[in-house]
């Protein structure tokens, strides 16, 4: 049966999620439509001051020991510095260690995975991922109204970047609660969401070995699109966060530390929870291995909406989901993300300081 087919036969079984989705599309068509009448707002004040800094950087960098004086005065972030490229530097030459020995050594690579792979998805695919994309689109319309209200109600004091934070939490929470029940309505349990089989400590040390392994790709990757970008003169835009960090980090460093939270585990966990734990077995059962690795590989890119982004992400979920594959539980897979998001994270703090220090 085609794909055309089976989706036709979806919509005439399933007439709810059918209406389900008329109504998303037409929310998202009024939403794009708004967007492109409504005026642009100009960047923020601290993204601003941050690009004004960056720009004042580059001129020091043209003066005799510019950058260098700056780190001078401010001992404790040159040793910050110092760490974390010492940190990446390892992490990458490892990567080139452990890379080396996955493609010439067929035994050690084979010893990486277990021989039963990931929990089959018993009783969904990918209609199932469709209806909790459905549920996910509806529930966060549904929730901005309903936290829209709440907050002129009680909270008319509560701050734009933290109501978009606990939107995103529940939008989240509304996501995997879906997954479960789903799984869970079809005879499974949240364990065949990739948390059978767990061996805690060598699945994390797997994990952070993963992570090193796919550093060096995943650099090449960055280093082919930021050479696409210049090429092109596109400057990409920030990611969300990085405007939450700067305007609230002095404002209300509990916002900070709720975003990094977020950023840092309850994202990853998610993230892992829905695109390997959940996609990947539904894509890998319709179309086989090699397709639902790249197809939950690029859902995954997609979903965070940079095109600037995509191949790096792209690469990163193709690590993910064959780490999962292999090991056939998701703690490698959720160490190896939290500490990307965690190294990624720090360099942009880092980073900023040097900035806005100079």
């Amino acid at each position: 049966m085609t794909l055309l087919a089976d989706i036709r036969n979806f919509f005439v079984r399933e007439r709810l999620w059918g209406f389900l989705f008329l109504l998303a599309a037409a929310i998202y068509g009024t939403a794009v439509w708004r967007g492109r009448a409504e005026v642009q707002e100009p960047p923020s004040s601290a993204l601003e001051m941050l690009k004004t800094a960056e720009h004042k950087l580059k001129e020091e960098i043209h003066s005799v020991g510019g950058v260098q004086m700056l780190l001078r005065r401010r001992p404790r972030l040159l040793t910050a510095l110092n760490l974390f490229t010492f940190l990446v530097f390892g992490i990458f030459l490892t990567g080139l260690w452990i890379d080396y020995y996955w493609v010439t050594r067929p035994a050690w690579r084979q010893g990486l995975g277990k021989s039963a792979g990931p929990p089959e998805a018993g009783g969904w695919g990918p209609s199932t991922i469709f209806k909790v994309i459905l549920i996910f689109i509806l529930a966060g319309v549904g929730l901005n109204g309903f936290l829209t209200l709440l907050r002129s109600v009680f909270f008319p004091g509560l701050g734009q970047n933290l109501f978009i934070l606990v939107h995103t939490t529940l939008s989240d929470l509304v996501c995997v609660g879906a997954v479960v029940y789903f799984i869970t309505r079809r005879g499974g349990n949240w364990r065949d969401l990739g948390f059978k089989g767990v061996r805690f400590f060598k699945d994390m040390g797997v994990g952070l070995a993963g992570y090193a392994g796919l550093v060096p790709i995943f650099v090449l990757s960055l280093v082919a699109v930021v050479l696409a970008a210049q090429w092109l003169s596109y400057e990409p835009p920030p990611h969300p966060l990085v405007e939450v960090f700067l305007e609230e980090e002095k404002r209300a460093p509990g916002v900070v530390l709720y975003s990094l939270f977020l950023a840092c585990v309850a994202g990853p966990l998610f993230e892992e929870i829905f695109f390997r734990g959940f996609c990947y077995p539904a894509l890998k059962k319709r179309w086989g291995m090699g397709t639902g690795l790249v197809l939950s590989a690029a859902f995954f890119a997609l979903i965070h909406q940079n095109a600037f982004a995509f191949f790096p992400i792209f690469i990163l979920g193709l690590g993910l989901g064959y780490l999962y594959e292999k090991r056939g539980t998701l703690i490698p897979s959720i160490v190896l993300h939290v500490v990307h998001n965690s190294i990624f994270v720090g360099y942009f703090f880092l980073a900023k300081e040097v900035l806005i220090g100079s």
